[in-house]
């Protein structure tokens, strides 16, 4: 999801962030301003300076950087002791600039060394664009921000059922989505609307989101991350409700079994095991005196889940996820809340917010249709989706009206389009 903005790859990113630093310093402290070396304020702040950035070749970028990466570290620097200077934000900008994508390096007492890092150094979460400090960057993604949504669904499939988007969070880019699902599940109960049990995928499904959501009374339907063959394996052990292993696939009994805080340990005898037709694909270890087993509460946890996956319970129940798939969609083809026409978090939220509501009043609109006029909801929805194609060519048409109007005034589009 990208604000109204165009993010900058690294050199236009350090020349517009100075640029930013010397234009407000020329208007709240010009004596400051016209204090600074000319060559440096002229390289920014005149259109020749700017379009020798604008000409770097691809072979001399890394020179321009190193040269741009002097200039950022020389103003932080000379104006470090000066409160009024420091307070402002564009210096703050220069300041988190020269942290996230320079090296300094000491080279006596009066000379510090600055180079700038390589991509795969830079953090995710650095600064993308002094205009939108808030956006972060995905390498999946790309830069921006991104929007976790949840809705309703109905599991009965004869009765038409309203669903509606339950709640919005909108993240940097960089945000990792597992992190996600916990703070949306205390949104939706906040505004009183607490689901019994939520539907996601892989990424948000991890243990650690299962056991915090169970703490607030929800179960998450989600299938567990990555194979696991150790920890499907030790589903075919018998495990008693301590946790503790009584027998192995083979039915053979440990000789002895420890357990500490949430890991145990399952010894069996080196005889028993030693001709045993599965011993290839046992998760055991050979150890000194015969065979081990060990796992934990989380092993238990992934391997009961993954058995629980395979039933036709699970594939009936997780079925209805790829509703929120469809809602996306919708969201991006209605809305255009890909592309929005702020900036900054507070902005984007707010837009994000007021889409997702027009996204809940579209649909409680057609549903009080069907419901008063007894018109199937297939029909409906394909009246619905009409309605929002004729809506998108009307604005397509208009702007190419009014772009051929200013280009060719004694051509008549209208009749064109009327017709």
């Amino acid at each position: 999801m990208l604000g109204k903005l165009n993010f900058l790859p690294n050199l236009p990113l350090f020349v517009k962030t100075i640029k930013k630093f010397l234009v407000n310093l020329k208007r709240h402290h010009k004596d400051l301003y016209e204090a600074l070396d000319k060559a440096l304020s002229d390289r920014y702040m005149t259109k020749q300076g700017e379009a020798v950035f604008s000409m770097v070749k691809p072979s001399e970028s890394t020179k321009t950087l190193a040269s741009l990466a002097e200039d950022v570290f020389t103003l932080v620097e000379h104006f470090r002791g000066n409160e009024p200077v420091v307070t402002m934000t564009s210096y703050q900008f220069l300041i988190r600039l020269l942290k996230e994508q320079c090296i300094l390096a000491r080279v006596d007492t009066h000379t510090t060394q600055v180079s700038v890092k390589e991509n795969k150094d830079v953090s995710s979460d650095s600064l993308q664009n002094p205009s939108d400090p808030d956006a972060g960057y995905n390498g999946y993604k790309g830069q921006g921000y991104q929007v976790q949504v949840a809705e309703s669904y109905g599991t009965s499939e004869d009765t038409d059922t309203l669903n509606l988007i339950t709640g919005v969070i909108v993240e940097p880019a960089h945000k990792r989505d597992a992190h996600a699902l916990v703070p949306l599940i205390e949104t939706i109960t906040e505004l009183g609307l607490k689901p019994k049990e939520a539907l996601a995928d892989t990424l948000y499904g991890g243990d650690e989101n299962c056991q915090k959501a169970a703490a607030l009374g929800v179960e998450i339907i989600s299938p567990a991350k990555g194979t696991g063959p150790k920890a499907s394996s030790l589903t075919e052990f018998t495990i008693n409700s301590m946790n503790e292993v009584t027998a192995c696939p083979m039915g053979n009994a440990p000789e002895h079994t420890e357990s500490r805080n949430d890991k145990y340990t399952a010894f069996f005898s080196k005889r028993i095991c030693r001709g045993c037709s599965r011993k290839k694909m046992c998760p055991s270890k050979l150890v000194k005196k015969g065979r081990s087993l060990r796992y934990d509460d989380k092993a238990i946890r992934l391997a009961r889940r993954r058995v629980y996956e395979e039933s036709p319970e699970f594939r009936n129940r997780y079925r209805f996820r790829a509703g929120i798939e469809g809602t996306m969609s919708q969201l991006d083809r209605l809305t255009g809340i890909k592309n929005l026409r702020v900036r900054g978090m507070s902005s984007v939220s707010f837009a994000a917010y007021l889409k997702a509501a027009g996204i809940n009043i579209i649909r409680e609109a057609a549903y009080r249709i069907r419901e008063a006029e007894g018109e199937p909801a297939p029909t409906a929805a394909f009246s619905l989706l009409s309605c929002a194609v004729k809506e998108r060519l009307q604005r397509v048409s208009a702007a190419i009206q009014c772009w051929s109007s200013l280009q060719w005034p004694n051509m008549h589009f209208a009749a064109l389009f009327a017709a």
